[in-house]
């Protein structure tokens, strides 16, 4: 039997594990870097619409609330990959399936994306 997918039950994700540095290293050639933008999309949610992070000129990420998700430069921190897989996988209602427990997000904050 055939599973048609509805456009209400689809959620687009889609991201980079890592950004390139804001210059260039000795090669001409530019080196990995852990910022990088994520995109995450689903029809008629709250938290759509948004943007949630900053950089500044050079390209390096501001602390974050993980709550309020505003800069906050002192009790903020650095939002990396883990932390957006971490929400998702909550967000999915698979953060205590096995294969998340096989490889846990051990001392990851919590975001509150999709708040």
């Amino acid at each position: 039997m055939d599973t048609l997918v509805r456009s209400s039950d689809l959620v687009v994700h889609m991201g980079s594990d890592f950004g390139r540095t804001n210059f260039y290293n000795a090669g001409a050639g530019k080196d990995h870097w852990p910022i990088g933008s994520y995109v995450v999309m689903e029809k008629n949610q709250p938290w759509t619409g948004r943007a949630v992070g900053e950089t500044d000129g050079l390209h390096f990420a501001q602390r974050m609330n993980p709550r309020t998700l505003r800069r906050d430069d002192r009790n903020g921190t650095i939002i990396y990959p883990k932390h957006v897989h971490k929400a998702l996988r909550r967000y999915f209602g698979i953060e205590r399936s096995p294969g998340a427990q096989r490889f846990p997000f051990n001392n990851t904050e919590d975001f509150a994306f999709f708040s």
